[in-house]
């Protein structure tokens, strides 16, 4: 009756995770020595003198004598074991009330997955484990509480931490070896604990786990639905680490969190469908796993959500339209998956995008104009897809926008003069497309662009003199292109490291004014018209990469070739050199 499941919860503290070592899991689970505990009248006084380690061989499960956390006549929930004492314990807590009041709270729960009767079971799992331990874990009781007022999510907290640590190995990482030391599980590294109201405390609160970060910390087996007994959690962060198999259902059904974080992993399965229980949901980070399947449409009805990422999994299917309703979006990452189809209009919805990050996937089909809406936009990728028609001209409108890859994309007609007007731009990569026409005038407004690569397109015609107002550029590569004319004066660009002009139809001479860019390590003019003698390059003392092959060069070999220490690659072929090589090439190695 409820007396005496109220008293049977009272517990007397024993000094037990005094002696755990620094990693508990090196002398594997706790046990007891039983000849200390031969009467009820020394019960307190033999837990706190009783408390040993064993080997990782030996399993508490196996006993067959009488376990001293045992009280009054009562039979174990393990193994079919019989543990009896007689007479009553006082102080003592009762394994078989516990076990009592943690299945009819779970069942309650109806959480799915979560098998009680795994405490019975033959075979020893974490399930027995934690519950082991949370018969000795100090403060289990409500502490003279009314039976009515036992905090069981406490009790469940507890239970399902321990259970973790059991079946997911927590402790072989050093920064969480004070799992299991101590009865108070907010103490514990990576338990953030807020306090909540309650009528076991209706006035100070009582403490409820609400994050769980246990990052990084090698954790192998699968996610326990035992998780899901830690109703108040509103951070889950799993990831970086070894675990395996589909996520539960319960996890998904977790309906307080506010972030779920099990990225890079090794979990499969499909998204499920429950996802839209996490109506709290704000930040969802599945990437680097190996999820299949498509992505479920009511997914797309967790409004509250702030980052989506699932970036490097299997999945596949469309993007559906119901992506216009996660108004709160900023991040949109789902990269290097198999997705097909359309960006779908509704994007123009996500007013608080600011990063879109679908690259690597079989996308086709236009960029929808309408992408101007998202006006927050710092960094679009969408290289890497099957993208046709012409780059969206209302792109220069996004003032934000700071990245832009377009690359390897079947992308045709003219480069917008409109990316003029996107002042904060600092990657441009439109290589690996069918552009046509010139480089666009309006460039050169573009004073904090860094990485400018139009290469492997259909270009022709002169390059512009505004390329030398590209003050903050350290690449630029135009190659393979139908280019023509002269290189203009970039000199004023001391910033450049790399300039990529193979594979085009300049000519005239190399320009002497490259000797400015101090900077400078890769050079390459290779496959042009370049006439004359090579410019006098000595004091570019970083130069690695010298390609100037298939050109109309003619003159003998610098000295000053030799003398550059930092040489790797050094192309003259198919010209017209003349006279014996340089001696000072041997000091190049």
């Amino acid at each position: 009756n409820a007396a005496d499941i109220s008293n049977n919860l009272t517990y007397a503290p024993s000094p037990f995770y005094d002696n755990v070592p620094s990693n508990p899991l090196a002398a594997g689970p706790p046990s007891f020595n039983n000849s200390e505990s031969s009467s009820s009248n020394t019960a307190n006084n033999s837990l706190s003198e009783s408390a040993s380690f064993n080997d990782t061989t030996q399993s508490l499960s196996n006993s067959s004598t009488q376990e001293p956390w045992t009280s009054g006549s009562n039979t174990s929930a393990f193994n079919g074991t019989a543990s009896s004492s007689s007479g009553s314990t006082s102080g003592m807590l009762n394994e078989t009330k516990l076990q009592e009041i943690l299945t009819q709270a779970i069942a309650q729960r109806n959480i799915t997955g979560l098998n009680m009767n795994l405490l019975n079971a033959a075979t020893e799992n974490s399930l027995q484990q934690a519950f082991r331990w949370l018969v000795h874990s100090k403060n289990t009781s409500a502490t003279g509480a009314p039976s009515s007022n036992i905090d069981t999510d406490s009790l469940l907290s507890k239970f399902a931490l321990a259970a973790v640590y059991y079946e997911n190995m927590v402790g072989d990482n050093s920064s969480s070896s004070n799992w299991l030391k101590s009865s108070d599980t907010c103490s514990w590294d990576g338990v953030v604990c807020k306090n909540q109201e309650s009528n076991i405390a209706p006035f100070g609160g009582v403490p409820v786990v609400s994050e769980l970060d246990l990052s990084g910390q090698n954790l192998t087996g699968q996610l326990p639905p035992v998780l899901s007994l830690l109703k108040d959690l509103e951070v889950l962060d799993l990831s970086r680490n070894l675990i395996q198999g589909e996520v539960p259902k319960a996890i998904w059904s977790m309906s307080k969190l506010r972030e779920l974080s099990l990225w890079d992993n090794n979990l499969n399965g499909t998204i499920s469908s429950l996802v839209s229980v996490l109506s709290n949901l704000e930040k969802l980070y599945l990437n680097m796993n190996n999820f299949d399947g498509s992505l479920p449409s009511n997914l797309f009805s967790l409004q509250n959500l702030q980052k989506l990422e699932a970036f490097e999994n299997k999945l596949v299917g469309t993007i559906p339209t119901e992506i216009g309703n996660l108004v709160n979006l900023e991040t949109l990452w789902l990269s290097s998956n198999e997705l097909y189809g359309t960006i779908p209009n509704e994007i123009s919805a996500l007013r608080s995008l600011v990063n879109l990050y679908l690259d690597d996937n079989n996308i086709f089909g236009n960029i929808p104009e309408a992408i101007s809406n998202c006006s927050h936009l710092t960094d679009v990728r969408l290289n890497k897809n099957f993208l046709s028609g012409r780059i969206a001209t209302t792109i220069g409108s996004l003032k934000n926008i700071s990245i832009l890859y377009l690359d390897d994309n079947n992308l045709s007609g003219e480069i917008p003069s409109f990316l003029g007007q996107a002042f904060n731009l600092e990657h441009l990569a439109l290589f690996g497309n069918r552009l046509t026409g010139s480089v666009p005038p309006e460039i050169g407004m573009l004073r904090k662009l860094i990485v400018f690569d139009v290469s492997d397109n259909q270009l022709e015609s002169y390059l512009p003199v505004s390329l030398g107002e590209l003050l903050s550029l350290q690449y630029l590569n135009l190659g393979k292109n139908k280019l023509v004319g002269e290189i203009p004066d970039m000199s004023k660009l001391t910033r450049l490291q790399t300039i990529e002009l193979q594979n085009n139809a300049l000519g005239g001479a190399i320009p002497g004014w490259l000797r400015s860019l101090y900077l400078l390590k890769n050079l390459r003019l290779s496959d042009n018209s370049f006439v004359g003698r090579l410019p006098d390059l000595s004091n570019l003392r970083l130069l690695q990469d010298i390609s100037l092959g298939a050109n109309l060069l003619s003159g003998f070999l610098p000295d000053w070739l030799g003398n550059l220490g930092n040489l790797k690659n050094l192309s003259l072929n198919d010209n017209g050199f003349t006279g014996t090589l340089p001696e000072t090439l041997s000091n190049l190695k």
